[in-house]
């Protein structure tokens, strides 16, 4: 884990994706393994006998995408006892209280290669009440403050938000997006002429933005909020702190 103020301590090996933390424990994938750890690196165990992708941890259990099936899972962190959600396949999906909001897609007369995404819908917890609240083809669907973030394939993946009740839809920007993250009360995200824009949620007009060349920062994948900072992790697993002027500088590799 990171510590702005003293530093990094490691708690494990490998390469972790989907890490989350709930009181003690991190839980996170390696090679799509889902794993638990005790924030001070004690106690590594496998926690599931599956294959698993785009997980998200709660209070009272973990959700995932079956890798085999590619369908929406929840087990239960008490007795591992698993539940499949929904029957559609599934890309992406988060959480908002009660609700599941997932990107699904389907496959080209039998074929073993996914032919399109396909709308975005909102399910409960439990698998009912699934509803279709985005009619174009999209990907990564989140849920912030009341709005459905995602990418429209239709549009060159370009940022689109929608009332999670479907009454309001706006395009946030032209950018072809990479990847997009939120940080207080501002989007941020990066496209593929390696510029990093952070749109203030209120007044989607107000945008800021950052040549990232300059600072030596080159095709970032992921981007994480902390304090008063950005993280950019990029795909040689460098990761670089952006203060709030754009200033950055190398912390890991």
């Amino acid at each position: 884990m990171l510590d702005m103020k003293t530093g990094w301590q490691k708690i494990c090996d490998g390469n972790p994706e989907n890490i989350n933390v709930i009181g003690d424990y991190v839980y996170f994938t390696d090679l799509n393994t889902l794993y638990r750890v005790s924030t001070n690196g004690k106690d590594k165990a496998i926690i599931c006998d599956e294959k698993v992708r785009n997980v998200i941890v709660t209070s009272t259990g973990i959700f995932y995408v079956n890798c085999f099936d590619s369908k929406i899972y929840k087990m239960n962190l008490s007795t591992n006892k698993k539940v499949q959600i929904s029957n559609d396949l599934c890309n992406v999906f988060s959480l908002e209280k009660d609700w599941i909001y997932y990107s699904s897609f389907r496959f080209e007369n039998g074929n073993d290669i996914p032919y399109e995404n396909d709308e975005i819908y909102k399910i409960k917890l439990d698998g009912s009440n699934k509803t279709k609240i985005i009619t174009t083809e999209s990907i990564r669907p989140i849920v912030y403050k009341g709005w459905v973030y995602y990418q429209s394939m239709l549009q060159y993946s370009k940022l689109y938000r929608e009332k999670n009740d479907g009454s309001t839809i706006e395009k946030l920007d032209d950018s072809q997006v990479r990847y997009f993250n939120f940080s207080g009360n501002y989007i941020v995200f990066s496209d593929f002429n390696n510029t990093l824009k952070k749109v203030n949620l209120d007044n989607i007009k107000d945008t800021f933005t950052l040549d990232l060349i300059k600072n030596n920062i080159f095709r970032h994948t992921a981007i994480l909020s902390i304090d008063n900072y950005l993280l950019l992790f990029n795909d040689r697993t460098e990761i670089y702190k952006l203060n709030a002027n754009g200033i950055g500088e190398q912390i890991s590799q």
